[in-house]
């Protein structure tokens, strides 16, 4: 939206201007200006509908699995988490500074950038914190908070293979212990796995839908929260 309203005032000044120097005016253009506007609300509209589903959602009562809903990221407003039919905790993004929202709005190739989430359990909170990379560097990293303590860090893997098999990937290291992300652009369905053995998956609704699921194996009970907030990470960032 304020990609819209940010174009829209930079024509309005580009016509202003053309007008006041060359004293040449076109009805047509400014007509054709204010159709910025009228996108900015039917894009308003869709929005608030997301974000209405998201207050609002519950999940299926034969489901078993943990489960979010992800319909949009331009309104900060917190997404429900559910264990089963029972709601265990919310998340919801947040931006380190102000300026960093300006450009991830305004920017869509850098809409992901500055994508930090605050999770909060009945016991525990996790933050991830998105860290900024040099240019060079095509993957994405954030630091790891739980509870307000440092426990680790995740990071998206690109390189040659994973962008030739349309792979995508994202490994966590907290302490000794390694989990990773992995799935295929086509598809959607997510492998999760620790050291190299899949000890959980996460799927998604009906075509178009924004419901999201992760089913963790039950030896990893320790682990669940954890677990399910990377996986939402994941989602988030790559099938957003």
């Amino acid at each position: 939206m304020m990609r819209f309203n940010t174009l829209f005032v930079l024509i309005l000044i580009a016509i202003g201007l053309r007008w006041l120097i060359l004293d040449k005016f076109e009805l047509e253009q400014l007509l054709t200006a204010f159709l910025l506007p009228v996108g900015t609300v039917v894009l308003y509209l869709i929005v608030r509908r997301q974000v209405k589903k998201e207050m609002n959602y519950v999940p299926k009562n034969e489901l078993q699995s943990w489960s979010s809903y992800l319909g949009q990221w331009s309104v900060l407003t917190p997404k429900k988490i559910y264990n089963g039919s029972t709601y265990t905790g919310e998340f919801k993004r947040y931006y380190e500074k102000r300026w960093h929202r300006i450009i991830a709005e305004l920017v869509e190739e850098k809409e992901l950038w500055y994508l930090s989430l605050d999770f909060t359990f009945a016991e525990n909170t996790y933050k991830m914190h998105w860290m900024r990379n040099s240019v060079k560097k095509m993957h994405e990293s954030w630091k790891i908070e739980k509870n307000g303590q440092m426990i680790g860090n995740v990071k998206t893997n690109v390189n040659a293979k994973n962008m030739m098999t349309l792979k995508e990937s994202m490994t966590a290291t907290i302490g000794d212990e390694k989990f990773d992300w992995q799935s295929y652009t086509v598809g959607g369905k997510v492998e999760i796995l620790h050291n190299g053995q899949k000890i959980g998956s996460s799927g998604r609704g009906e075509f178009f839908k924004a419901d999201v699921t992760v089913d963790i194996q039950h030896t990893y009970a320790n682990w669940e929260e954890f677990l399910v907030a990377m996986t939402l990470l994941y989602r988030s960032y790559y099938q957003k």
